[in-house]
């Protein structure tokens, strides 16, 4: 097997492939711009004899933002045409093909996301997203260490019962549920909520995954808005009582919700 070496050639003798079928966003080009400033390229650039990029256009655009001059590039000689096409997409097919050990992945971010600052850096230089994160931390949270999903120990005897009214100042507590008409009535009387901030319930099943929060809030919305926003948990027959009768006792200004998935 032939080795080729890496050399520096300016930024401007290279020219992108008419036929590369990757797409970059600017997004991930500031994220990779990022990346090179920070530990510099890591992969050259491969491109042909005649600096013709096959692979590395996300690297490429990325330098042209940080206006580097000039950027390695593997130069692949002796390729015919179907050979460099063929290369260009087994270049990002093949590295995405890989998966995560979700698991593993949640424990090392959760200790960088500690560790970076010190050096710093965030966790953006990673290129995850921070819901992917939290997402990462609610399936995989530590039980010895994150102790608020756990139930508590319930009393023999429960100090309030379904029904019961507490008055905390100028505020109202009541045991009862979301979606029941007459309890709402028994807390809000002839008073409307100015914002409704609600997990609406989902159904009697286990919810395998957690979702991101999703969240909507409109100038007194229509209901059907309200279940567009919400997604798959509005298509529950219990949801949609919740929401329609926490809409009836809020007032025309505003109204806040969010919402789980229902597992659906």
């Amino acid at each position: 097997m032939r080795v080729e070496t890496t050399r520096m050639v300016p930024v401007d003798e290279l020219r992108p492939g008419a036929r590369n079928a990757r797409r970059h966003s600017k997004k991930q080009i500031g994220q990779l711009a990022e990346a090179i400033k920070r530990f510099g390229f890591t992969a050259p650039i491969v491109a042909d004899e005649k600096r013709k990029i096959i692979a590395g256009h996300g690297r490429w655009k990325a330098a042209k933002t940080l206006g580097l001059s000039e950027v390695p590039v593997l130069v692949k000689t002796g390729l015919s045409d179907p050979e460099k096409r063929a290369l260009a997409i087994a270049d990002n097919k093949i590295a995405a093909n890989g998966s995560w050990d979700r698991r593993v992945l949640a424990v090392e971010l959760k200790e960088l996301a500690a560790l970076l600052p010190e050096v710093q850096l965030d966790l953006q230089i990673t290129g995850f997203e921070p819901t992917e994160v939290d997402r990462l931390n609610i399936d995989f949270c530590d039980p010895d260490r994150e102790s608020a999903d756990q139930s508590c120990d319930l009393a023999v005897q429960p100090i309030s019962q379904r029904g019961d009214l507490w008055q905390c100042g100028r505020h109202r507590l009541l045991c009862g549920g979301a979606s029941n008409r007459s309890d709402w009535v028994a807390l809000m009387g002839r008073e409307r909520a100015v914002a409704v901030f609600a997990d609406p319930p989902a159904p009697h099943r286990k919810i395998k995954r957690h979702e991101p929060t999703i969240g909507a809030v409109a100038m007194r919305p229509r209901i059907s808005q309200v279940y567009a926003s919400l997604g798959c948990a509005a298509q529950c027959g219990r949801c949609a009582r919740a929401i329609r009768v926490m809409l009836e006792e809020s007032s025309r200004f505003a109204t806040g919700l969010t919402s789980s998935s229902c597992g659906r």
